[in-house]
């Protein structure tokens, strides 16, 4: 047998909400997947309501920075909606994470994530009829 060619058994430390063996991710990762995979839909093993406070509980225990990235990348590579704009309004009621959205390449790109941004103190079912004058005021 090698020296160097030896076989790692890495066990599962957690469960799954399907009861079954599970790996623990880091905040970031967990974030990211819950950003790319969630259309904030009531789910076998997860109600949409769960799902939000898995999200608030995510954005206090990740950076500011690294949220607002994360969500812009998902609404502008992945098309997500949904769990982007309730992303945004978190982030803005927990952290001053849309201070960051001026670090952050061509924010304009993505116009409904960034006027739920910049729009953190009106409910986000208004932000989709806002329009490019109401900025200006």
């Amino acid at each position: 047998m090698s020296k160097f060619n030896t076989l790692e058994r890495v066990v599962a430390d957690t469960v799954n909400r399907a009861g079954g063996e599970a790996y623990t991710e880091t905040p970031e990762v967990a974030l990211v997947n819950l950003l790319l995979t969630s259309f904030m839909k009531e789910k076998h093993y997860e109600s949409a309501s769960d799902e939000q406070k898995r999200l608030d509980g995510l954005l206090g225990k990740v950076d500011p920075k690294f949220a607002a990235k994360a969500g812009v990348y998902a609404r502008q590579r992945f098309g997500m909606r949904s769990i982007t704009h309730f992303q945004a309004d978190e982030c803005g009621r927990r952290m001053p994470c849309w201070q960051k959205l001026n670090q952050l390449s061509n924010p304009a790109r993505s116009r409904s994530t960034s006027l739920a941004y910049f729009h953190l103190s009106k409910p986000l079912r208004h932000t989709a009829r806002l329009t490019s004058t109401t900025l200006a005021n």
